[in-house]
């Protein structure tokens, strides 16, 4: 008898200490967090200087570094400078508004000086922003626009102010599509018409279509007013983010509506082009801010993650004093995302794996550039050429997907001139080129691979001055690639080579470089063969995974930011392999009926913990339709997030895995899939 107690005793002890070990290994700990550098709404100058002061922000991304405007109480516009858009420096007043003598005859801009625009092209900066005459009343405001050759200024008027004169005209805004088709999109308020309407545009000055109706006031949390326009394309739909409600109490809020085109021919009678989200809005008051609104959108360092630049109240009370805050913006499959307005602490914008300024008044290139043949100098915070052929390559970044930007002006040429970049270089016989050939006003993809060359040409946008900055962004995505300019998109090509460095050349030209940067980042919305999913089947732009099929993406993962959307056709056993190390260690998920289950296998144990849908939606999911799910590994944390709800984090202490899904006995859909190496 005491031989069996003791024995009982003995499982007894067991079964709880591989309980105890079972509950430390999963480690569901939300109260985990990323060991990385963090920001906090909202957003000051270190050096006193702040922006607190700020509505209405604007923000360009030039060489690589970002220069943000906005309403405040000078009659005219400030400047303010940053690399990572955390860091702001105060540069002063880009634009003062009327003339300084106090004769106002004939001047319509006197005052309300609000929401400047800012837009880039071929070597000019344009300045949009609204102004009127109190004197008149709010029928006087109008659109007008100022010009510089640097952004931080000065910016003069345009002699033929103003270029929008529809009645109580506000808040531009410039969209440059990627056919380089430009919109103006702005909002009006009087005429009969209370809403954001747009224009094509001829010119940075003047229009070729009369006013279209885009959106007006329909919801009741947009009172009185639909305005700061904003404009982004993704995956074929056009989205415009908008604010509504009074800027200067807690109604203001944010919301977006969408479109297959950025503008009809139906004018003013249009009301079928744009459909609001139906859960608007996206941003509103909450107990950290106080009417987040009029927000502008930018990339972060990396090329690949979106962030809104937004103001928010400083007081409760109404008034006007605004701040500046920024939040990243995700995609839910077609559908808009943000957990904004923030105030606690959130991990900086995201860096590239790579980024050089050229920062130096005269010095020689530093490693990781190796020249190759020629001569290469920083001087004046700019690489340039110095002999008559040059070639430098850079040995840091060797990637098979990427972002790879460029920054580039041709200041003199002849017939014989050519300069540009390469990447995917492994040797001369292994490599992609984009050269620009100024004399014949060409842009040039050569293709080699195994000595092999593929060479294709397109004639530059009529405008184009080789002269000024362009920037030039390269996205590989497997075998595919594209090739956008100053935003309009020239090559989509399919290619063979895998991994390789970067580089710059030029023969028989001055050539400057500014602001190259790279970033390690695959994504596949399965609109075309990428290559990576190529043993799967793809249906109407979405990935099929047939019962019994597993796929592991075989690329070392270290700290990286993973998503897709998902959809079920038959739901049963399935496994999205977040982090795989083998088939004994992996981190699963899986989405079953009314449970998101994580599965943990350490050595072959698996350990499992279940979450409630209704405990994180407060509502049933329709599995049948698409759903986002968002992994993020840093260190040695790893959290999960569907549709931006976060599920947990888990204590996941490995240095390189991968991911991928089996299937089981399961029919899914995927789309919108991306890995992204992070970096801060």
């Amino acid at each position: 008898m005491k031989r069996i107690l003791l024995g009982l005793i003995i499982i007894f002890s067991f079964s709880l200490a591989f309980y105890i070990k079972l509950d430390k290994n999963i480690d569901v700990n939300n109260e985990l967090y990323f060991s990385v550098p963090t920001y906090k709404n909202p957003v000051y100058v270190p050096d006193g200087a702040s922006v607190i002061n700020i509505a209405d922000p604007t923000i360009i991304k030039y060489n690589g570094e970002y220069y943000l405007y906005g309403t405040s109480d000078i009659p005219g516009f400030n400047v303010f400078h940053s690399r990572d858009l955390v860091n702001w420096e105060y540069k002063g007043v880009a634009y003062s508004g009327p003339p300084s003598n106090g004769i106002f005859e004939g001047v319509w801009n006197i005052d309300w000086f609000w929401a400047p625009a800012i837009h880039y092209e071929n070597g000019k900066f344009y300045l949009y922003y609204s102004a009127g005459d109190p004197s008149k009343g709010a029928e006087s405001r109008n659109i007008g626009v100022a010009i510089s050759d640097n952004p931080l200024g000065p910016f003069r008027d345009y002699e033929n102010n103003p270029i929008v004169t529809d009645i109580n005209s506000i808040d531009g805004f410039v969209f440059v599509d990627e056919d380089g088709e430009k919109y103006f999109y702005y909002n009006q308020v009087g005429g009969g018409f209370n809403g954001i309407a747009v224009r094509h545009m001829k010119d940075p000055f003047s229009f070729d279509t009369e006013e279209t109706r885009v959106i007006s006031i329909s919801e009741p949390w947009e009172e009185v007013i639909n305005e700061g326009p904003v404009i982004l394309k993704k995956n074929g739909k056009y989205y415009l983010m908008y604010s509504g409600g009074n800027y200067a109490d807690k109604s203001y809020a944010v919301g977006y509506a969408t479109a297959d085109k950025p503008i009809s021919n139906l004018g003013m009678a249009d009301n079928l082009t744009w459909k609001k989200y139906e859960k608007n809005p996206i941003m509103k008051t909450n107990e950290s801010a106080i009417s987040p609104g009029h927000n502008d959108i930018t990339f972060a360092p990396n090329n690949v993650c979106y962030y809104i630049v937004y103001h928010t109240k400083r007081y409760e009370e109404t008034g006007p004093q605004r701040q500046l805050a920024i939040d990243r913006l995700y995609f839910n499959y077609d559908k808009l995302f943000t957990y904004g307005p923030t105030a606690d602490n959130r991990p900086i914008p995201e860096k590239p794996d790579f980024q050089d300024w050229f920062d130096g008044k005269e010095e020689k290139v530093k490693e990781p550039w190796r020249i190759i043949k020629g001569e290469f100098l920083i001087k004046e915070n700019e690489l340039i050429s110095n002999s008559n052929d040059g070639f430098i390559v850079n040995d840091k970044v060797n990637s098979n997907s990427y972002v790879y930007e460029v920054n580039m002006k041709i200041n003199s040429y002849n017939k014989n001139s050519k300069a540009g970049f390469v990447s995917s270089y492994l040797d001369e016989n292994n490599n992609v080129a984009v050269t620009l050939d100024p004399y014949n006003k060409k842009i040039i993809l050569k293709y080699v691979y195994q000595g092999k060359e593929k060479i294709i040409e397109k004639k530059l946008k009529d405008n184009f001055k080789e002269d000024t900055y362009h920037q030039y962004l390269l996205y590989k995505n497997g075998n595919l690639i594209k090739l956008y300019i100053d935003k309009v998109l020239y090559f989509t090509e399919r290619i063979n080579i895998n991994n390789g460095n970067i580089g710059l050349f030029f023969e028989k030209t001055d050539v400057t470089y500014d602001g190259i940067a790279y970033t390690t980042y695959f994504e596949d919305n399965f609109d075309n063969d990428t290559g990576l999913f190529s043993d799967l089947k793809i249906l109407n732009g979405e990935l099929l995974i047939e019962k019994g099929k597993e796929k592991i993406v075989n690329e070392d993962l270290t700290n990286y930011e993973m998503g897709f959307d998902f959809r079920y056709e038959e739901n049963k056993k399935h496994k999205f392999f977040v982090s795989y190390i083998d088939n004994k260690n992996y981190i699963g998920v899986s989405v079953k009926d009314d449970n998101i289950i994580i599965e943990k296998a350490i050595n072959g144990r698996i350990y499992n913990k279940r979450f409630r849908v209704k405990d994180l939606f407060k509502e049933k999911l329709n599995l049948r339709e698409y759903h986002s799910l968002r992994v993020v590994k840093i260190n040695e944390v790893l959290g999960l997030y569907l549709d931006g709800v976060e599920i947990c984090k888990i204590d996941w202490n490995i240095s390189k895995s991968h991911i991928g899904i089996n299937s089981l006995d399961s029919i899914v859909y995927l789309d919108n899939f991306y890995i992204l190496k992070l970096n801060f």
